[in-house]
């Protein structure tokens, strides 16, 4: 599986409506990641930030390594599904950073550059570890891993340099150590996820739920790009988040996961990160929702 950052943000979506904290979609997308790599790193040498980026699908281009798992697509169920049971990080603890800045660019490049030293010095014996907890370069580390983390520790991570086994995964690591106030995710609060072919059925069950909270859907991106697009199953995912009675027309409102208006994308109205589409095309572009539920 791969969440892909539009998944992420679109079950950080769902889960802030009903937690009502913002939750951090990178969160998320490090759940996800430790999901799908059990938090081991099997003797890899890719730093994690990388691989996790990867994982991600933002990077371009891609690296050609393959510990690096890299699928196209992704699903919101999966990334709801792959927090269960653990503790949501706010976006406090973890700030997502736009996957289009991309993680190889200014602070990105220190932060992948120590990463990648923890796991090579976790490799050695201990008598021959060399210390990266004193002088400048401490205070470099701790500035990258800032980046990723604001709010994180001196004191943790010494602990993750000190006690980090070969195995373990330093991001997952700091995320652990990090993310300390989000809720965790009760086994009886499941993500509902339905395909649809029949635009009629789509309809309503989007008019049904959506009086209860966002869906999240799944569509073809390029259909807010132009007309000429197909109603194929999707590639992107967002937010429906309400709908609104515009000249005797129903418009809904998409949350693009991209969270502004790309110039690019302009085939509807855009403010604020959130596309006017009419009803009609809602009905044919949906092809995939998924809602949080109690059972």
């Amino acid at each position: 599986m791969n969440a892909q950052w539009c998944f992420a943000y679109t079950a950080a979506e769902l889960f802030s409506f009903h937690f009502g904290k913002n939750i951090s979609a990178l969160g998320i997308g490090i759940r996800s990641y430790e999901f799908e790599t059990k938090g081991t790193l099997r003797n890899e040498t890719t730093p994690s930030v990388i691989k996790f980026f990867a994982f991600m699908g933002s990077l371009n281009p891609m690296p050609k390594n393959p510990a690096v798992n890299i699928q196209k697509g992704g699903s919101i169920g999966e990334a709801t599904a792959a927090v269960r049971e653990k503790r949501l990080c706010l976006e406090s603890e973890l700030p997502t950073i736009g996957y289009r800045l991309g993680p190889l660019k200014g602070a990105w490049d220190t932060t992948a550059q120590f990463f990648g030293q923890i796991q090579e010095e976790s490799r050695k014996q201990p008598g021959r570890r060399q210390s990266i907890q004193t002088g400048e370069r401490s205070c470099d580390f701790f500035d990258s891993a800032r980046t990723l983390a604001p709010s994180v520790m001196p004191n943790d991570l010494r602990n993750i340099v000190r006690e980090i086994l070969p195995t373990r995964d330093p991001l997952i690591e700091i995320a652990n150590q990090v993310c300390k106030d989000g809720p965790r995710v009760p086994e009886n609060l499941k993500a509902e996820s339905r395909e649809w072919n029949n635009p009629t059925a789509a309809l309503a069950y989007v008019r049904q739920n959506l009086e209860m909270g966002p869906i999240g859907i799944v569509y073809n991106s390029k259909l807010l790009k132009s007309k000429e697009a197909k109603y194929r199953p999707g590639d992107h995912a967002s937010s429906l988040v309400g709908r609104e009675l515009i000249n005797g027309q129903c418009e809904y409102w998409i949350r693009n996961s991209w969270g502004n208006c790309d110039p690019d994308y302009a085939r509807f109205p855009c403010a604020n990160g959130h596309y006017r589409v009419p009803e009609s095309e809602i009905a044919k572009m949906v092809k995939e929702t998924t809602v949080l539920k109690k059972q």
